[in-house]
C-alpha cells in the first residue's frame, strides 16, 4: 500500500481534509477524491483532497461475529416490522440501515484498521477520508455507481442487490432476492433510456463479498455527448441505496431510520482529467476520536423476515466490527 498506516494516521492526527483511494487489484489512482453526503446535490459534492498517484464463513456465523446486543436488535425488528408494512401496502423496497456504534480497542488506529481493510478486500474500491467535523470515513466496497471514461464516453455501472451467505452448496437464488434485484436493475435501465444514452446489460451473476454474496447486473454504453454528471444525477439513488419508489422509499427512511445516514448511502469517487469513477458508499465506517459507528443495510420488500433482515445487517458489519475490536 503506496500509503503506511502511520502516514495515514499523521494525516488523521493533522486535522486537515485529506482522502486516498485504493481501486480494484492494488492500484492507487491518480486525482482527487470526491465524496457525496446521502441525497447531496451534485454542486456540493467536490471535496478537494490528497490521493495517492499510480506511481506513489457461513452466513450465521458471520452475523453471530458482529457480536450485536438484544435490545438493538428488537429495536431493528420492530421499525422493519413497520417498513414492511409500508413496502407490502404500495408495493417497493426500502434500504432500510442501522448505525452500530462503540468504543475502538486499545491500540486501534484509522491507519491500522484501513491497511487490515485493504488487505482483506483486494478486489474492492477502498477508501479513506477525513473532513473536519465528519470524522474519518472509510470503506471498501464492490459496488459501482457509474465509471466513465471522459475521453471516449464509454461508461459503466452495475446493479448490485440481493444477499445471502457464501457457500458452495448455495443453489438458486430465492424470489425475495431475485425481486429485490430486477427493483435495482430495472430502474438503472429505465433511468438510461431516459438519458438517451445507448448501453448493454449481462446477465445476472453472483458477486462475492467475504462471507457472503449478491445478485448483480453490469450496464455498458456510451454517454454521447451527455454529462457524466447528468448521468449520476439520474441513478444515485439507485433503489440499492433507497429503495423504490423512491419518494415513498425516502419517506420510510426518513421517518424509520433513527440516525443521521451523512455519507452513508452516498458516494465516493475518484475523478482525473480522463476518467471518473464513483462507488456507493454502503461497506462504511466512521471514526471520531475512539468512538466508531458502523453502517449496514438491506432491502426491505413485503416478503422480507425482520429477523433475517437484522442478520444481513450483521453479516455486513462483522468484518468491519472485527478490525475495531
Amino acid at each position: 500500500m503506496p500509503l503506511s498506516a502511520g502516514e495515514i494516521d499523521s494525516f488523521v492526527d493533522s486535522g486537515e481534509a485529506f482522502g486516498f483511494a485504493m481501486l480494484p487489484g492494488e492500484s492507487a489512482p491518480g486525482g482527487e477524491l470526491e465524496a457525496g453526503r446521502w441525497l447531496a446535490p451534485y454542486a456540493g459534492r467536490v471535496m478537494p483532497a490528497r490521493c495517492a498517484r499510480e506511481d506513489a464463513t457461513s452466513y450465521r456465523d458471520a452475523a453471530s461475529a458482529a457480536g450485536g446486543n438484544e435490545d438493538d436488535r428488537e429495536r431493528y425488528v420492530a421499525a422493519v416490522k413497520k417498513v414492511i408494512g409500508s413496502c407490502a401496502a404500495r408495493g417497493g423496497k426500502t434500504v432500510f440501515s442501522r448505525e452500530i456504534t462503540g468504543r475502538a480497542g486499545d491500540g486501534v488506529t484509522a491507519g491500522k484498521v484501513f491497511e487490515e481493510l485493504c488487505r482483506e478486500f483486494p478486489d474492492t474500491f477502498r477508501y479513506i477520508f477525513n473532513l473536519p467535523g465528519e470524522g474519518v470515513w472509510m470503506g471498501a466496497t464492490p459496488e459501482i455507481l457509474l465509471s466513465v471514461d471522459l475521453r471516449s464516453g464509454d461508461f459503466s455501472t452495475m446493479a448490485l442487490a440481493g444477499t445471502r451467505g457464501r457457500s458452495p452448496e448455495s443453489g438458486p437464488w430465492d424470489e425475495k432476492n431475485i425481486r429485490e434485484h430486477r427493483y435495482v436493475s430495472d430502474f438503472i435501465s429505465s433511468r438510461l433510456r431516459e438519458a438517451g444514452v445507448r448501453f448493454a446489460e449481462s446477465g445476472l451473476q453472483s458477486l462475492p463479498y467475504g462471507d457472503i454474496e449478491h445478485l448483480c447486473r453490469y450496464f455498458k454504453g456510451n454517454l454521447g455527448s451527455l454529462p457524466y454528471s447528468a448521468v449520476l444525477d439520474r441513478i444515485n439513488p439507485t433503489p440499492a441505496l433507497c429503495g423504490t419508489p423512491t419518494d415513498a422509499a425516502i419517506a420510510d427512511i426518513n421517518k424509520y431510520e433513527p440516525h443521521d445516514r451523512a455519507f452513508y448511502g452516498g458516494f465516493v469517487a475518484v475523478k482525473s482529467e480522463s476518467r471518473f469513477v464513483a462507488y456507493a458508499n454502503l461497506r462504511c465506517l466512521r471514526l471520531r476520536g475512539n468512538e466508531f459507528s458502523v453502517y449496514a443495510g438491506g432491502g426491505i420488500t413485503a416478503l422480507s423476515d425482520p429477523y433475517e433482515e437484522y442478520l444481513e445487517t450483521e453479516a455486513k458489519a462483522a468484518p468491519r466490527l472485527r478490525l475495531l475490536r
